[in-house]
């Protein structure tokens, strides 16, 4: 009985996570990507403790950062985010904590992209 208990429970957890976890797709989504890549990129080339680093080391990166925040983000997040100001974009926290997830990923496996 625990056994399908248990089961019964990772199959919700399962549809739950599938409903709550949608990803930017389609044309927003390589939109999204084909802006963020550059502006990244050379936010990324102005740190001082980026100084030496290949660009190419920065592109991919900054790719890594443009996929994995895309993975954290609906079509109608985006959507959201796009008619936002430049100021309210950097005060947004939700934001940030997509950035900062992302940016951790990316650190350890920028490599992948």
């Amino acid at each position: 009985m625990k056994f399908i208990i248990k089961n019964i429970f990772v199959l919700a957890l399962s549809l739950i996570s599938l409903n709550t976890y949608a990803q930017a797709t389609g044309q927003i989504r390589a939109n999204y990507i084909k802006a963020f890549v550059p502006s990244c990129t050379e936010n990324q080339k102005t740190l001082p403790e980026n100084k030496g680093i290949p660009i190419k080391t920065i592109n991919s990166y900054c790719k890594c950062m443009a996929q994995t925040s895309a993975n954290g983000l609906t079509n109608q997040q985006l959507e959201m985010l796009d008619n936002m100001n430049n100021q309210d974009l950097q005060q947004s926290a939700f934001l940030q904590s997509v950035i900062k997830k992302s940016a951790e990923y990316c650190q350890v496996n920028f490599s992948k992209f």
